[in-house]
């Protein structure tokens, strides 16, 4: 009988892992999980498919924790979205508070950080800090995209950037997101929504 009890609880166990490893949507609630050959980070990514398709003109926050490098959209209180990011790296933390997106461009290129190019064009120093790095006679600095830039607290910024894997510390103060959330978060997200940042 103990061996019986152990085999269903084995199947019941291998039922529930496959259940939540599976690809697609579950019909019955509208969740979709991470499919099997994308990245799974720290656990699974979430999505709420019915919210995030009503999620248009409804009340919308995200809470940021850096000690999980994942972030969540709610909209109208529920949970709607989970996903990755990478906040900033020691000497270049993240602020941590409540903050409002008080501006957003398609495109920013940072005056900040990037590439020196000579004047062959040939990249000559590739993470280049304008701050560290001096720009030699006849060279060009390049400042390094942000597409999707979603500002929230002075130059801090929601943005697409490099998200390692697993997630991990590597922005320069800046919250880094995968392309397709910070291409969906940008065009959902208002100016004057509430972003969360915190441990």
């Amino acid at each position: 009988m103990k061996n019986a009890w152990m085999t269903v609880a084995a199947v019941a166990g291998l039922v529930l892992w496959s259940s939540c490893s599976s690809v697609g949507t579950d019909g019955d609630n509208g969740l979709a999980v991470t499919s099997p050959g994308e990245p799974a980070y720290h656990g699974r990514n979430y999505r709420d498919n019915a919210l995030m398709a009503d999620a248009s003109g409804k009340a919308l926050k995200m809470h940021v924790s850096i000690d999980n490098q994942k972030g969540t959209l709610f909209v109208d209180g529920k949970k709607a979205l989970v996903f990755p990011l990478s906040t900033g790296i020691p000497g270049h933390s993240t602020p941590k508070g409540n903050f409002k997106i008080y501006g957003k461009e398609l495109v920013h290129y940072s005056s900040l950080y990037g590439s020196i190019y000579n004047d062959d064009g040939k990249q000559v120093v590739r993470y280049a800090d304008r701050r560290k790095n001096s720009v030699p006679a006849g060279a060009k600095f390049s400042g390094a995209p942000m597409p999707y830039t979603m500002w929230f607290s002075g130059s801090c910024a929601l943005h697409e950037g490099e998200v390692p894997d697993p997630p991990m510390l590597a922005s320069h103060g800046c919250i880094h997101l995968p392309q397709e959330v910070a291409r969906e978060l940008y065009e959902l997200c208002p100016v004057g929504m509430t972003v969360t940042v915190s441990n």
